[in-house]
């Protein structure tokens, strides 16, 4: 006899997993980081290699159930994709090593161009195009304070970064890149 009710165990199902991308209207949002975990290439010609998967989540309450995913590898060839995104949170990228405790990523806000990303497997999702960092002076929609105001306690975090980690992070360095004075802005860089 066919079974017509289907048990689905949604208690074991981690509340990290149910993130999922979102294809969201192409153009500017103020995204935050809302997950960042270290990762490896899986398959291919650069397997093995680390970088950090980071989830984003528009501050726009009209999106505020959407997510972006993003991944930034410490591959010669991507290098000044990840220089962009850590450019736009804060931090100072010079040609040195640089140490990054991915958890302190958690709250920090980018400006991202999202672009329709290519079909995959019957699906699109939203693709970040260029990360810029958030004006500090923009106002936080439906807050009535402005990201000046919100940003003191994630640049207190921020300063505390310890600069020991990248070996364990990035497999004994060799990056390329550093943080000397983390709060020294530079200016966006397109993808």
């Amino acid at each position: 006899m066919a079974q017509d009710t289907l048990f689905i165990p949604f208690s074991e199902w981690d509340e990290a997993d149910k993130k999922t991308a979102a294809l969201l209207p192409e153009g500017e949002y103020t995204l935050k980081v809302v997950s960042a975990e270290i990762v490896k290439i899986k398959t291919g010609p650069n397997e093995g290699t680390p970088g950090i998967e980071v989830w984003f989540q528009p501050t726009d309450p009209a999106f505020a159930d959407q997510y972006i995913v993003d991944r930034f590898y410490t591959m010669k060839s991507t290098l000044w994709r990840f220089s962009g995104f850590l450019r736009a949170v804060g931090l100072k990228v010079t040609q040195n090593d640089m140490s990054l405790p991915v958890k302190q990523l958690i709250g920090k806000r980018v400006t991202a161009t999202l672009k329709d990303g290519d079909e995959f497997k019957g699906s699109r999702k939203s693709e970040v195009s260029a990360y810029a960092p958030v004006p500090k002076t923009a106002p936080m929609k439906g807050s009535g304070l402005t990201e000046d105001t919100a940003l003191v306690d994630e640049e207190i975090a921020l300063k505390e970064i310890d600069t020991a980690t990248a070996d364990a992070i990035l497999g004994g360095g060799g990056s390329g890149y550093t943080v000397e004075d983390p709060w020294a802005m530079d200016e966006s860089i397109s993808l």
